[in-house]
């Protein structure tokens, strides 16, 4: 339940930003099917994003203290939180 309640925080920091983007996946199920957001385990955030808003959202991942991994490109971690 901690890991996700710490990707329920990391998605309302990108979302206050104010970049539009789709919520994919076990994510947006966790929101919209669980009462409790314990009974869905998140191992990361997937977000599509239109092509116009991608650098956007890119630039918010940085300045919230997300580092892009080299390795993936697409996909941003801070500690524990995957979001791609």
């Amino acid at each position: 339940m901690q890991t996700n309640l710490r990707y329920l925080a990391a998605l309302r920091e990108i979302a206050a930003e104010g970049v539009p983007f789709v919520l994919m996946q076990g994510a947006a199920l966790l929101v919209t099917a669980y009462a409790d957001p314990g009974l869905r385990p998140l191992s990361d955030i997937d977000l599509w994003v239109q092509t116009r808003n991608y650098e956007r959202l890119t630039s918010v991942l940085r300045r919230r203290g997300f580092n892009e991994n080299p390795l993936a490109p697409g996909v941003f971690r801070r500690g524990e939180t995957l979001v791609d």
